[in-house]
């Protein structure tokens, strides 16, 4: 369950910047590029430049300009703006599934932030930080990465940030399957994005929230809270987002046996998520796409859809084990044998000493059971 919360939660990742329209990057460009401006106002312009105009849709470019940002401000002294770039390029590596190079990023800001007293970006990158530990699945250190993010935030009134934590925290106790309290959390994360405007976080409020109900099969406010959702991203082009609304879209006509529709939206998902190098959203879309294909017999293409998901959980680190379990099964009905196999292995490598338990079980009787060439 704890791998399954990975595909289908957005991580709100803080910045100094909240997030309420789309920017006009040539006015931005603009001041950048004005050497009679202030140095800090030039900063300032490259920041909102990375955050608001790239880090959603295009990493590469929002990782350059912080660099950027980083440089001229390190030429400068100007130790506040290091340190949001080097936060900024911590999301970046986020994105791209590099968790090591996103702490290493996070650790040499907060190192930043705390030699100035730059409490604010601090806490934000607390909750950052807990976040990554949440998806490495060290659940202790990520709910104490929250809880100091949170409470720097309440002294400061720093309301973005709370929010941004709260929705973390329920974030963690959606991958425990503690549905209750992570709707609680979800809720109170919801009412301070909406205090504030802060539209993507609205958004990923609801998204959550139907998440919760989706497990609770009450489908009426699963819609309701998915689709508001996909509204707010559609009009701020949050790519990211609309991602992951087409994904849970998918899987709710799926779960609906609407398998067409579903694969209508898989197949979005799919376009969008190659776009932005979203590898998590690609090994989840990837798997659904071969579990419609599976219930249409058709094991060619299954597996090719399999295949693909678990080489990117490969990539990025992560074993899903629901993919090498259905790849195992595919293999076996179209003789695979040898592949087979290795997939069992690749289980015996999974952390959960159950999970490798069951597999040295299956891939024992597997290997009793069949010849190989």
């Amino acid at each position: 369950m704890k791998i399954l919360k990975i595909y289908l939660c957005l991580l709100l990742m803080l910045s100094v910047f909240s997030i309420k329209a789309q920017v006009n990057l040539d006015s931005l460009f603009g001041i950048w590029n004005d050497t009679t401006k202030a140095d800090t106002v030039r900063l300032k312009a490259m920041g909102i430049i990375a955050w608001q105009g790239y880090i959603f849709t295009d990493t590469d470019s929002a990782f350059y300009f912080s660099q950027l940002r980083y440089d001229f401000a390190k030429a400068k002294n100007i130790k506040k703006h290091m340190a949001d770039a080097l936060n900024t390029q911590g999301v970046c590596k986020f994105y791209e599934s590099n968790y090591f190079s996103t702490l290493n990023y996070f650790e040499k800001s907060i190192k930043v932030c705390r030699e100035i007293g730059y409490k604010k970006l601090l806490s934000g990158i607390y909750t950052n930080t807990g976040a990554v530990y949440d998806i490495l699945q060290d659940s202790e250190k990520a709910l104490d990465y929250y809880k100091k993010a949170l409470s720097l935030q309440q002294k400061l009134g720093f309301v973005s940030g709370e929010a941004s934590s709260l929705h973390e925290i329920g974030n963690l106790y959606f991958g425990e399957e503690n549905y209750a309290l992570s709707l609680e959390y979800y809720q109170e994360s919801l009412e301070k994005f909406i205090e504030i405007d802060h539209q993507f976080g609205i958004a990923n409020c609801y998204k959550s929230i139907g998440d919760v109900y989706y497990t609770q099969d009450k489908l009426k406010k699963v819609l309701e809270f998915w689709n508001k959702s996909l509204e707010i991203n559609i009009a701020t082009n949050n790519k990211r987002g609309l991602a992951t609304n087409y994904r849970n879209l998918g899987d709710y006509y799926y779960k609906n046996n609407n398998k067409s529709e579903a694969l209508i939206f898989f197949q979005k998902s799919l376009v969008i998520s190659e776009e932005i190098d979203d590898k998590r959203g690609l090994v989840f879309t990837y798997y659904k796409i071969g579990l419609f294909y599976y219930e249409l017999n058709n094991f060619k293409l299954a597996v090719k859809n399999y295949e693909k998901s678990n080489e990117i959980s490969k990539e990025i680190g992560l074993i899903n084990n629901d993919v090498v379990v259905n790849l195992i099964e595919v293999y076996e009905k179209l003789g695979y044998y040898h592949k087979a196999i290795q997939m069992y292995k690749l289980q015996m490598n999974n952390n959960d000493s159950l999970a490798k338990m069951n597999a040295k079980q299956d891939l024992l009787k597997f290997e009793l059971d069949k010849e190989y060439e």
